[in-house]
């Protein structure tokens, strides 16, 4: 399945590509792989730990003409396979008191990548050598599926995309999805790495050779959100192979300035301001001030949360579910009104589960959000989902573009198209951390 593109969404790129976008400006050009840029020594501390950060935005340099923003929205020039395979990390157990401990962490996992196959072939291989792969974590009560309208676009534009379904947060989980395992889901991602590198080395691998170890990113979902900020930044939890990262409703509020400065990369984050689970203003705004200069913030006018988490026939399920499980007065074109009636029995009764994950010495801090579900965010009609997801994938590989693609020129153009031509679709507002 390839992504569609709703009318609406259609014209507003057809009327975004009319113009060229002019350069606003020039940053030093810091590609993945540079020490600079993906330094791990830690920064000292200063009244502003922002002030001491490297600026590891993209670089424009010379281009005068932006991406166009229907060949972003399009599928690309690519085949798209996928393949579904179970790996198993035995050196870590399911939870800490041994639960599955006989088979480990149990990570079901799908790959998309870009297919060739000759018509006498019985298998297909990788298409491209070196390329980029993303490894994408799912939210809260869902499974690797969530992932698959990135995982396509992406494979379809010369990506491998990597998602599991992690051992006690999915919907599936024995006793029910348990968010207190989300600190152990950047080991998780950590291994997934080491497999899909070790299987490039493999001579008798299908991913024999197609991995390049220079371009790995991140993405994720709500508290996949969490886990992607972990597995990029945490002092001890972070991935060093880390270059790029995406998070989608994101979690940021328990993070502080100090939780970025001991980690120079560049970090898209996406929000809608409807959203009714994850606040925007205790979240986003937040992670933008905070993550300051690596961030750049796209926030989706009436977006919601559940939109970014795609369920399997969503048109026939949300009303049906949503009658079900919505809180009452919730509005019935908002997606949230299924997420929230999804998590109400699942969510921990406090935030203690945070400490977990370290303290103020890893730059956690308070989380003081809203409690979620608020009534005066579900009683409002929210963004078509597929519009929504339409714009999470166009700036997502836009921005993976600004850094990952093989010609320094295309590097340029995407983030000229980032930083100056985004923010023309509509109901689509790009901030830069200053």
């Amino acid at each position: 399945m390839r992504m569609m593109l709703s009318m609406a969404l259609l014209t507003v790129l057809a009327a975004c590509d009319d113009t060229t976008g002019a350069a606003s400006g020039t940053s030093a050009d810091l590609l993945p792989g540079d020490d600079a840029l993906h330094s791990d020594d830690d920064t000292t501390s200063t009244d502003d730990p922002t002030a001491l950060r490297d600026d590891v935005s993209c670089s424009t340099g010379s281009a005068t003409q932006a991406l166009s923003a229907l060949d972003l929205a399009e599928p690309g020039p690519f085949e798209v396979a996928s393949q579904n395979e179970t790996f198993y990390d035995t050196s870590r157990p399911s939870t800490d008191d041994g639960l599955f401990a006989e088979d480990g962490r149990k990570l079901a996992t799908t790959v998309w990548y870009p297919s060739q196959k000759e018509w006498w072939e019985l298998d297909d291989t990788v298409d491209g050598q070196n390329l980029p792969v993303v490894v994408y974590s799912h939210g809260f009560s869902s499974s690797k599926d969530e992932g698959a309208f990135l995982g396509e676009h992406l494979a379809s534009h010369g990506y491998i995309v990597v998602a599991p379904t992690f051992p006690l947060t999915n919907m599936m989980a024995p006793g029910g999805p348990d968010m207190i395992d989300t600190v152990n889901q950047p080991g998780d991602v950590s291994f997934l790495i080491d497999q899909f590198l070790a299987k490039s080395a493999l001579s008798s691998d299908k991913f024999h050779g197609a991995v390049d170890a220079s371009r790995i990113a991140v993405a994720g979902t709500s508290m996949g959100g969490m886990t992607t900020s972990l597995v990029t930044y945490h002092r001890t939890l972070h991935d060093p192979r880390v270059k790029a990262a995406v998070t989608l409703a994101g979690p940021g509020s328990m993070f502080g300035p100090s939780f970025y400065d001991h980690r120079a990369v560049p970090l898209l984050a996406l929000h809608g301001d409807l959203d009714a689970i994850v606040d925007y203003d205790y979240n986003a705004v937040r992670t933008l001030e905070r993550a300051a200069p690596y961030t750049t913030l796209v926030t989706i006018e009436d977006g919601s949360h559940t939109a970014f988490a795609p369920i399997p026939l969503e048109d026939l399920v949300l009303p049906l579910m949503g009658s079900l499980v919505a809180p009452e007065g919730s509005h019935p074109d908002n997606p949230d009104r299924l997420g929230c009636g999804v998590i109400a029995d699942s969510m921990p009764d406090d935030a203690s589960f945070l400490d977990l994950i370290g303290g103020a010495a890893d730059g956690l801090v308070t989380a003081d959000d809203p409690m979620p579900c608020d009534m005066a965010y579900l009683s409002e009609p929210a963004l078509e989902p597929d519009a929504q997801r339409e714009i999470a994938a166009i700036a997502t590989l836009a921005f993976l573009e600004s850094y990952f693609a093989g010609a320094q020129s295309r590097r340029e153009s995407a983030c000229l198209f980032v930083e100056s031509r985004l923010g023309d679709l509509g109901g689509v507002t790009v901030e830069s951390s200053p």
